[in-house]
C-alpha cells in the first residue's frame, strides 16, 4: 500500500486489549485514512477489528503523522432511557449518564437526588459529573466513588444523593456494579432476570460506607436495566424487586430505549399519580461477529 512505518508503538491493557500509536507516511501523491490503516493493522496482526480513536488524526499524507488506533472489543453495547418527572415538577430529580473509556469499558452511572425538582436535579447532576471527572482522570471505579462521597461529605452536603455505578468491560464481558444507596440492578437473560442489590446499605452519599461491588459475567444478548427509587417505590406489594423481575421475565428482547420505557409505563401505571422521579437506564449487549 506505499504505506511507511516511520514507528509502532503497542500497548496492552490488563484485559488483554490493545492500542496502537503509529507514525506513518505515504509516498509522494498518495494518501490514506486513518480508517483503511487501522484494517490493514488488524489483518496484519491477525486480530480482531481495529479502529481509529477520536481524537486520531483522519488522513495520512506524505508528511509523517501519528495516529492512534484502538483494538475494538469482543462485545458491543447499545443503551437507551426513560424517564418521568414527580407529578408538579418541570425537571427530574434524577441524572444519568453512558460512555466509554479509553480502556474499553462502557461505564453506566444513575444518580437519584434527594427529594425532587430542580434543587434534587442539580445534586444528582453534581454527583454524576464528579465521577465522571474521576473516571475520566484515571481513577478506578471504586475509588471513584470513595473520593466523591469524600468530596461531598468535606464540602458539606446537605441533600445526599444515591449513586450507581455500572462497568461493563467489552473485552471479557464482564459486568462490575458499584452502589452507594442505590436501587437493585436488573440482567435479563434467556433464562430469567437477576438481580445485583447490595443489602442494607445507607441511602445516599454519606461517610463512613464502603462502595459495594458486585460482579457478573454478562452474555450475547443480555440486557442491563437500571433503575431509580421511584421506579420501585410505585410497585405493589412489599417484594418490589420480585414484581419488576417477574414484569421483565416476561417482557421480550427488544431495543433498550424500548425496554426502558416499557419498565416507565409499567411502573406508572399503578394509581394515585406520580409520587416520585422515575428513571430507567437499559444496556443490551452483544457478541461482535
Amino acid at each position: 500500500r506505499r504505506i511507511t512505518v516511520d514507528n509502532l508503538l503497542i500497548l496492552e491493557y490488563e484485559n488483554q486489549r490493545k492500542e496502537a500509536y503509529l507514525t506513518l507516511h505515504m509516498a509522494k501523491n498518495s494518501c490514506i485514512t486513518a480508517s483503511e490503516a487501522a484494517h490493514i493493522l488488524g489483518k496484519t496482526l491477525g486480530s480482531r477489528q481495529w479502529k481509529a480513536a477520536r481524537d486520531s488524526r483522519s488522513v495520512i499524507g506524505k508528511q509523517p503523522s501519528v495516529i492512534r488506533l484502538i483494538e475494538e472489543g469482543s462485545y458491543q453495547m447499545l443503551y437507551g432511557a426513560a424517564w418521568i418527572a414527580k407529578d408538579g415538577q418541570r425537571v427530574s430529580g434524577d441524572n444519568y449518564t453512558f460512555g466509554q473509556n479509553p480502556e474499553g469499558q462502557v461505564i453506566m452511572s444513575l444518580s437519584d437526588g434527594m427529594g425532587s425538582g430542580e434543587t434534587a436535579s442539580r445534586e444528582s447532576q453534581r454527583v454524576i459529573e464528579l465521577t465522571e471527572q474521576l473516571l475520566e482522570t484515571g481513577f478506578s471505579a471504586r475509588a471513584a466513588l470513595k473520593l466523591v462521597n469524600t468530596v461531598l461529605l468535606l464540602t458539606g452536603e446537605q441533600h445526599p444523593a444515591t449513586l450507581d455505578l455500572c462497568c461493563v468491560d467489552l473485552n471479557t464481558g464482564v459486568l462490575e456494579a458499584m452502589k452507594l444507596g442505590a436501587s437493585a440492578t436488573f440482567v435479563k437473560r434467556e433464562d430469567g432476570v437477576e438481580l445485583l442489590e447490595a443489602s442494607e446499605v445507607p441511602m445516599g452519599v454519606m461517610n463512613p460506607i464502603e462502595p459495594v461491588l458486585l460482579s457478573k459475567k454478562l452474555w450475547d444478548n443480555n440486557r442491563i436495566l437500571m433503575v431509580s427509587d421511584g421506579v420501585l417505590d410505585a410497585l405493589p406489594g412489599e417484594d418490589k424487586e420480585s414484581v419488576l423481575r417477574e414484569f421483565l421475565e416476561e417482557q421480550p428482547f427488544g431495543p433498550p430505549k424500548e425496554m426502558a420505557s416499557r419498565v416507565v409505563e409499567f411502573a406508572a401505571s399503578f394509581g394515585g399519580g406520580i409520587r416520585d422521579d422515575m428513571t430507567v437506564l437499559a444496556a443490551g449487549i452483544w457478541k461482535r461477529r
